[in-house]
């Protein structure tokens, strides 16, 4: 659908099919044509009046005692019809969500004003609450990376208003974490006794929903997009428009350090290995796309990114959490070299 993640359940459940695109939860249905659903009844089942158009009932967030937006669609409108209207819908669903926040907290480091519900604990041993912008912030001790995995599946699923900043988050610790990240987030939901579906996002990073700032605000690459948009759709629209940007940053973040071995260590002697880590490229793409997003819906205007590179400093020391692949100051430079490049080329200014 357009961009947009899309994940689907397996079975038929009282005559409808459920799926869910981005925050969207969609059920298609003939509930029109009958009194009562007993179980796993089809809804195209012969007994039905099979001529009759299914109804098409789009509800966000995906939480049904949270929802901002409910709309029912003719099941015979065309698919660009459908589209179109469900993200006509959305945004206007997510500006409503965002106008209608309560900022009745603070987060514990930078002091800015968020809805309790929007800032995360980094462990539950720590009582801190903080923002995206903080939450890697190197004052940040005795964090857990599954727990705040956790936090932030269940308010993505929860929260049509959740800060963009979030989802970029989530996006860098699923990019960077070794095998098993969504059976340790289950076992962590279990001790906590948290009901617990995992988005795939967790183990195909692709799908993450990545939420875009509005259309007259995007380089012109990201346009065509709706209010938000898969991460892998985003990462192949900018590496469309900008061919050689990734390039770009592998040579910036190689060179650096080829500076610094020299500094240290005098001339190399052969040819120093590639650092660039391809896997890693859409958490720099989703990090400049959410966090300005979040900067320009916040009524502060908050910076897009922190100013000083203590931003990620606690994710150096919690590394080894989520079995990453890769080396911790591999990553990192990459990340912090990449963040100015492509949000300098982006939106025209560097982070």
């Amino acid at each position: 659908m357009d961009g947009w993640p899309v994940e689907m359940e397996a079975a038929v459940e009282f005559g409808e099919y459920l799926s869910y695109f981005g925050p969207l939860c969609v059920v298609i249905s003939r509930n029109d044509q009958r009194v009562s659903w007993s179980g796993d009844e089809d809804p195209d089942d012969a007994a039905l009046d099979l001529t009759r158009p299914p109804m098409v009932f789009m509800a966000a967030p995906s939480e049904p005692f949270a929802r901002i937006v409910e709309f029912t669609l003719p099941g015979d409108l065309p698919a660009a019809e459908l589209v179109a209207q469900a993200r006509q819908l959305l945004a206007a669903g997510r500006s409503a969500a965002l106008a209608a926040v309560c900022d009745d907290s603070t987060c514990s480091i930078c002091g800015e004003a968020y809805p309790r519900a929007h800032l995360l604990t980094p462990s539950r041993a720590v009582e801190m609450l903080l923002c995206p912008l903080c939450i890697f912030d190197g004052d940040v001790f005795d964090a857990d990376l599954v727990h705040l995995a956790t936090q932030i599946n269940e308010l993505e699923f929860a929260d049509l208003a959740v800060p963009a900043g979030w989802s970029a988050m989530g996006a860098l610790l699923a990019c960077a974490a070794g095998d098993g990240l969504v059976e340790r987030m289950h076992a962590t939901a279990q001790r906590g006794g948290v009901a617990f579906l995992a988005y795939e996002r967790w183990s195909d990073p692709g799908a993450a929903w990545i939420w875009l700032p509005a259309a007259e605000q995007r380089p012109a690459a990201l346009r065509h997009l709706g209010p938000g948009a898969r991460l892998d759709v985003l990462v192949d629209a900018v590496d469309a428009a900008y061919p050689h940007l990734r390039q770009r940053v592998r040579t910036t973040q190689n060179d650096s350090w080829q500076e610094l071995i020299g500094a240290e260590k005098g001339p190399a002697v052969g040819p120093e290995p590639d650092r660039f880590i391809a896997s890693l490229w859409p958490v720099i793409i989703g990090i400049v796309v959410a966090f300005t997003a979040q900067a320009l819906e916040r009524p502060t205007r908050q910076a897009p990114l922190a100013q000083d590179r203590g931003a990620l400093d606690a994710l150096r020391r919690y590394w080894p959490q989520i079995a990453s692949p890769y080396e911790v100051e591999d990553a990192m430079a990459m990340v912090e070299i990449g963040l100015d490049i492509v949000a300098e080329t982006l939106f025209g200014t560097p982070q």
